[in-house]
C-alpha cells in the first residue's frame, strides 16, 4: 500500500475479520489515554497475510481529547513460522519417542515372556536329563545323557541373558544397597573361573589398592555379575597368560567414592574397526557363521547398563595379539567396618622377616611383593629359580620362601630340593604355590615336606594364615580338616539328594550350583517360585534351595504353595536368603520352610542342611509309598462296592470279644456320634468356623479308621487338609460326597448288627 491508500483509512479494514474485536479493545485502550502491545493479522494488498507485533500509544489535543493512534510495527510472520515449524517437529517428536518408549517395552515383554516359555520346557529338559544321569546307563547312554544336559544347561544361559536384558530394558531392575566386603566380592568371582582357567593354565590374580574402602554400601549382586561377566570374557578369549582384577578408587566427597575396576587379560585382542560393536545390543566382534567363540552378545550390554544404573560408566581398551582390559566405574560410599587382622598394615611380629619370591609370572610377584611389603617384611623376588639358586649359594639370609610349581626353567619342586640340599636352608620353611585343583601338584607337595601351599588366585587371609602358622605358631590344620570335610566330593554319595535351585540371579545360581558341584552333587535350576512349584508338579525332588526374593512368585509364596499341594510328601525346603534381620529367619518357616541359611552362603549351613535332609528322605519316601498305597486302595474301593469296610479291622474288632459284644458296642458308638460330627464339619464351612470344621474333619478321619471305613476316613483326611490349609471354599463338594459315603458305611455296618 501507499501512505495515500493507507492515510485517513481505520486499521481494522487492514485484518481479517476475526481480528475486528480485538482492534476494537485496544482503540478504547489508547481512547482511555493507554498504551497497548499486540500480535495481530495485517493482509497485504495482494491478498497474502502477515504476522504483526503492533505496539501503539495514544495521540491527544492539548486540551486531552483523544486525537489518533502512533504506532509501531514488527513483521514477525517469519520468526511465527519457524516456532510452529519447530513446535511441530517437537510434537513429532514426542510422539515418536512415545512410539519407541512402547516399541521397546513391547520387545522387552516380549522378550521375557519369550524367555520364560523357553525356560519352562528347557528346565524340564534339564531336570529330566539329570534324573536320567542317576540311573543305571551304559557308558553310551551316559555320554548322550550328559550331551543334552550340557547342552540344556549352555541354552538356559542363553535365555538368562535375554531375560536380563529385558527386565534392564523396561526398567525392571531395582538396585539394593547393603553393605559388602569388596575383596571377598573379587575372590568369589575368581573362585568362579578357577577350574576353566588351570584348565586352560592361565594365571589368575586380583590387586585391591591399599586406598580402596574395603567395605562399600551397593549392590554387591550387580557388582558380582559385572565382574564374572568380564572374568568370563577374558578366560574365554585368553588362551595362555593371565587374567587380573585391578581395583582402584577416588574420593569423591566424604564417605562418596568412585571406584574403578579393571579385568585384564593377554588374550586374542579386539581390532580397533570392531570395538563399536561391543556394547550394541545383540552384537559381537565377531559375528561370522565361523565364528570361534558363542555368545548372546548381551553380556557386555548388560554390564554396562549395570555400571550406569550404579553411577559409572564402561569402556575398554585393546590391542590384537597382546589383550583386552576392561574398565567399568561404580560410585559407592564406604562403610566403616572393622579392618581384618591382615589387612591393619604393618604387622609387628612379620616386619623385618626377610622373604623370597619365585615365580614366572610378574603379576603374581608384584601382588604377593606389594602385600608383603605392607606387612613390613622384606621382599626380594625373581621369575628365574636359577637366579634363586645364586642368592642361595651367596648365602643369602632368608626367613620364608614362596615357591611357583610351574616354572619353564625348573619347576617349584625341584627348586625346593635343590634349596634344601643346603645346610643352612634345611629348615627353611617353603610355601608351595600351585593352581586351584591340580591334584598331582598337590600329591606331590604333601609327600615333600613343605610348610604349607597356596592356590592361585592369591589370598590375603590365606596367606595370613599360613604366616601365622609359621611364625606366631598358631596352627590352621584344624581349619583345613574343617575345609576339606565341608568340601568333601563323596558327601552326595553318602548323602544323595535330588536338589532344585530356586534363584532367580544368574551369578548367585552360578555360586550355589559350583559349591554343591563341589559337594558331588547335581541340581536343577528353577528362575522364580512359579517354576520351582511347577518341576516339583513335573518331578520328585527331595529338597529344595529357596531363594526368597524372586519375580514372579517369591520364596514365601513358593513355600506355602508346595506345603498346600503336597502336604507331607513334599520337598524340604532350605530358605536361601540376604536378610539376616530379625525375625526373617521366623517369616521362612512360617511359611512353610524347613531350614534357612544365609548368603553369602555358609558352608557349614548348607552342609549341615543337606545331612538333616538326607537323614529325613528315607522318612518321605516312606510317606511317599504310603500315599501311593492309600491311592490305589481308595481307586480299589471305587471299584468295588463291597470294599465300603475293611473285613480285616471288623476281624481285629470281633477278636477281641467273643460273642461280638465290644464289636457291637463300637458301630453303636459310632453310628450315633457319626452324624453330628458330619453336621459339625457343615456348620463349620457354613460359618467359617476354620477351628471347628478342621477338628471335626480330623474326628471324622480317626473314628471311621477304627471302624473300618477307610474311604470315609480318606475323605476326612482331605478336608482335615483343606481345613489345615485354609481351601474352605473347596471343601462343600467333599462334603457332599462325604454324606453319601456315609450312607453306605451305615448300611454296610448295621449288616454286623444283625
Amino acid at each position: 500500500y501507499t501512505i495515500e491508500e493507507l492515510e485517513g483509512k481505520n486499521l481494522a479494514k487492514f485484518t481479517i475479520p476475526e481480528q475486528y474485536a480485538k482492534f476494537q479493545q485496544q482503540t478504547i485502550l489508547r481512547k482511555k489515554g493507554k498504551r497497548s502491545d499486540y500480535e495481530t493479522i495485517l493482509v497485504h494488498k495482494d491478498g497474502s497475510q502477515r504476522e504483526v507485533i503492533v505496539s501503539a500509544s495514544p495521540l491527544t489535543e492539548a486540551d486531552g481529547t483523544f486525537k489518533g493512534s502512533m504506532g509501531v510495527f514488527t513483521d514477525i510472520t517469519d520468526r511465527k513460522r519457524a516456532s510452529r515449524e519447530l513446535e511441530h517437529k517437537n510434537k513429532e517428536l514426542d510422539i515418536a519417542l512415545i512410539k519407541a518408549e512402547a516399541a521397546t517395552r513391547a520387545k522387552s515383554e516380549f522378550l521375557a515372556n519369550m524367555s520364560h516359555e523357553i525356560r519352562t520346557p528347557m528346565n524340564a529338559v534339564i531336570g529330566m536329563s539329570g534324573l536320567l544321569l542317576d540311573t543305571e546307563l551304559t557308558s553310551e547312554q551316559m555320554e548322550y545323557a550328559e550331551t543334552i544336559r550340557s547342552g540344556g544347561d549352555s541354552l538356559l544361559g542363553v535365555i538368562n541373558d535375554i531375560l536380563d536384558f529385558s527386565k534392564i530394558e523396561s526398567g525392571k531392575i531395582d538396585l539394593e544397597y547393603i553393605a559388602f566386603d569388596l575383596r571377598d566380592c573379587i575372590e568369589d568371582c575368581l573362585d568362579l573361573q578357577a577350574t576353566k582357567a588351570m584348565q586352560k593354565g592361565l594365571d589368575l590374580a586380583y590387586y585391591l589398592d591399599a586406598n580402596t574402602p574395603n567395605s562399600i554400601l551397593g549392590d554387591v549382586t550387580r557388582v558380582r555379575q559385572i565382574i564374572t561377566n568380564l572374568l568370563e570374557n577374558a578366560v574365554k578369549f585368553t588362551e595362555k597368560g593371565e587374567v587380573v582384577v585391578l581395583v582402584t578408587s577416588k574420593k569423591i566427597k566424604g564417605k562418596q567414592y568412585e571406584i574403578q575396576f579393571a579385568v585384564k587379560d593377554t588374550g586374542i585382542g579386539i581390532p580397533k574397526d570392531r570395538l563399536n560393536r561391543l556394547f550394541k545390543s545383540f552384537s559381537q566382534v565377531d559375528s561370522s557363521t565361523t565364528r570361534k567363540y558363542g555368545g548372546t552378545g548381551l553380556g557386555l550390554i548388560i554390564s554396562k547398563k549395570l555400571s550406569e544404573m550404579m553411577g559409572g560408566k564402561m569402556w575398554v581398551k585393546s590391542e590384537v595379539g597382546k589383550g583386552t582390559t576392561f574398565h567399568f566405574t561404580i560410585k559407592a560410599e564406604a562403610k566403616q567396618v572393622k579392618p581384618k587382622v591382615y589387612l591393619k598394615g604393618s604387622v609387628p611380629k612379620l616386619s623385618g622377616k626377610r622373604l623370597l619370591i619365585v615365580d614366572d609370572n610378574e603379576t603374581n610377584r608384584r601382588i604377593l611383593t606389594l602385600q608383603t611389603k605392607s606387612w613390613g617384611m622384606i621382599v626380594q623376588s625373581t621369575e628365574s629359580p636359577l637366579q634363586a639358586l645364586e642368592w642361595v649359594k651367596e648365602n643369602t639370609q632368608f626367613d620364608v620362601a614362596i615357591l611357583d610349581m610351574q616354572m619353564p626353567e625348573m619347576d617349584g619342586l625341584t627348586l625346593a630340593q635343590e634349596i634344601r640340599k643346603f645346610d643352612s636352608y634345611k629348615q627353611l620353611p617353603i610355601i608351595m604355590l600351585t593352581s586351584l585343583g591340580k591334584k598331582n601338584d598337590i600329591a606331590k607337595i604333601e609327600g615333600f615336606n613343605f610348610s604349607s601351599y597356596m592356590t592361585k588366585p592369591i589370598k590375603q587371609s590365606q596367606l595370613y594364615n599360613i604366616f601365622s602358622e609359621i611364625f606366631f605358631g598358631v596352627s590352621i590344620k584344624k581349619v583345613r580338616k574343617k575345609d576339606k570335610l565341608i568340601l568333601d566330593e563323596n558327601m552326595a554319595k553318602q548323602h544323595p539328594l535330588r536338589i532344585l535351585l530356586a534363584e532367580d540371579n544368574l551369578v548367585n545360581q552360578k555360586v550355589a550350583i559350583r559349591i554343591l558341584s563341589k559337594l558331588g552333587y547335581r541340581a536343577d535350576v528353577a528362575s522364580n517360585g512359579l517354576e520351582a512349584v511347577q518341576a516339583i508338579a513335573r518331578q520328585e525332588y527331595d529338597v529344595v534351595l529357596m531363594d526368597v526374593m524372586m519375580p514372579e512368585m517369591d520364596g514365601l509364596e513358593a513355600s506355602r504353595e508346595i506345603n498346600k499341594k503336597w502336604h507331607d510328601i513334599r520337598p524340604r525346603i532350605i530358605a536361601m536368603t540376604a536378610g539376616a534381620m530379625k525375625g526373617d529367619r521366623e517369616r521362612c518357616l512360617e511359611a512353610g520352610m524347613d531350614d534357612y541359611v544365609t548368603k553369602p552362603i555358609n558352608l557349614v549351613q548348607l552342609t549341615e542342611a543337606l545331612k538333616k535332609s538326607s537323614s529325613l528322605r528315607s522318612q518321605r519316601e516312606q510317606l511317599i509309598d504310603q500315599k501311593k498305597l492309600d491311592s490305589s486302595e481308595i481307586v480299589k474301593n471305587k471299584e468295588n462296592e463291597k470294599s465300603t469296610i475293611d473285613e480285616t479291622v471288623i476281624e481285629t474288632l470281633k477278636s477281641m470279644d467273643d460273642d461280638n459284644g465290644f464289636l457291637n458296642e463300637m458301630i453303636t458308638i459310632y453310628l450315633k456320634e457319626t452324624p453330628p460330627i458330619i453336621e459339625n464339619i457343615k456348620k463349620g464351612l457354613e460359618t467359617k468356623d476354620q477351628e471347628l470344621f478342621t477338628r471335626s474333619a480330623h474326628t471324622l478321619k480317626s473314628s471311621s479308621a477304627n471302624l473300618g471305613a477307610m474311604n470315609l476316613s480318606e475323605m476326612g483326611k482331605e478336608l482335615e487338609m483343606s481345613g489345615n490349609n485354609g481351601n474352605m471354599k473347596e471343601a462343600l463338594e467333599k462334603v457332599k460326597k462325604v454324606e453319601k459315603e456315609y450312607e453306605r458305611v451305615k448300611e454296610a455296618l448295621e449288616k454286623y448288627l444283625e
